[in-house]
């Protein structure tokens, strides 16, 4: 093997490294910001993670963080990317039906809740959410006549 071939490697190891512990060094900051509920800091931190490489960690915080900060949309996007990955909790599926249900998709929502309740039968979050949905147009439009906008 030549020197410089060597050499070369030895570079490109190195620079790996050097790559690798700068994510690990983003990834602690952007944890630290969630603990600290400085959720709009977190996003732009994993945002600039997710530039350089895909990463489970990240994609599952930015979706909790628009999901803290009450955006239904981003939250919708980014849970949507979370319930594929193989990283992906129970607890995921309920929120990306919350979401999808606050942007008025309940028919999909409902899906993501019976995903839900087969994975944790004894919580009754996803059930009462579902049966929201179904009474949705009732709530929205019940009394709707007797009201003049």
């Amino acid at each position: 093997m030549s020197i410089k071939r060597i050499i070369f490697i030895s570079l490109s190891i190195l620079m790996l490294n050097t790559m690798a512990d700068a994510q690990k060094a983003a990834l602690k900051r952007a944890r630290t910001m969630m603990n600290n509920l400085e959720y709009k800091e977190a996003i732009r931190v994993y945002n600039k993670i997710l530039q350089k490489r895909d990463n489970a960690e990240a994609k599952i915080n930015i979706a909790e963080a628009y999901r803290k900060i009450d955006d239904s949309e981003n939250a919708e996007y980014w849970f949507g990317q979370v319930v594929i990955l193989p990283e992906a909790q129970p607890i995921h599926q309920l929120f990306y039906g919350e979401a999808l249900q606050k942007n008025g998709k309940c028919g999909q929502a409902k899906e993501y809740f019976k995903r839900y309740n087969e994975a944790v039968p004894g919580d009754m979050r996803g059930k009462q959410l579902a049966i929201a949905c179904d009474l949705q147009d009732d709530l929205m439009n019940k009394n709707g006549d007797i009201y003049t906008i």
